[in-house]
């Protein structure tokens, strides 16, 4: 998300469907100098501009969200990475997903989880959970692919 903020995205070329994993962008040390305006719109803009992105160049993202109800030990305080941060950045890409339908999808974990086992904390899954995660992935890429429909939860 970072490449839409200082516009090296421009230069990207990205394959028609992708996958996010939102969560690496929720970490201060993402945004060198600029963390502290992740609050102050910039994350917001970007989500925004990312969605844009996807619609004028015919792309399909699914962005995988991190949870929101993990326990409080799964969050990673020291870079800003809190349960707060998680869910009104989750709820960004919630709402731009519901405003590009056909463009965006999210994948919210906590319907995955069992338990805080299968995580070592918000941005870093044990193979259990990656195998979950793939899974819903390999389905919406089905459901993409073969016209599926425009649904904005993929799970």
């Amino acid at each position: 998300l970072r490449m839409i903020d200082d516009g090296s995205v421009e230069e990207q070329r990205f394959p028609p469907l992708l996958v996010y994993g939102a969560t690496i962008d929720y970490l201060n040390n993402r945004w060198p100098k600029k963390w502290h305006l992740l609050h102050d719109g910039l994350y917001e803009r970007c989500v925004e501009a990312m969605a844009a992105l996807l619609g004028e160049r015919g792309l399909r993202m699914l962005v995988v969200l991190p949870p929101e109800e993990a326990g409080d030990d799964k969050y990673r305080l020291g870079l800003h990475h809190t349960r707060e941060r998680t869910r009104f950045f989750n709820l960004l890409w919630r709402q731009a997903a519901r405003a590009n339908p056909e463009h965006l999808w999210v994948l919210q974990l906590d319907h995955l989880i069992e338990s805080d086992g299968e995580m070592a904390d918000v941005t870093h899954y044990h193979a259990g959970l990656l195998q979950k995660i793939a899974g819903q992935i390999d389905c919406w890429i089905e459901a993409v692919a073969l016209g599926g429909g425009a649904q904005a939860e993929a799970g």
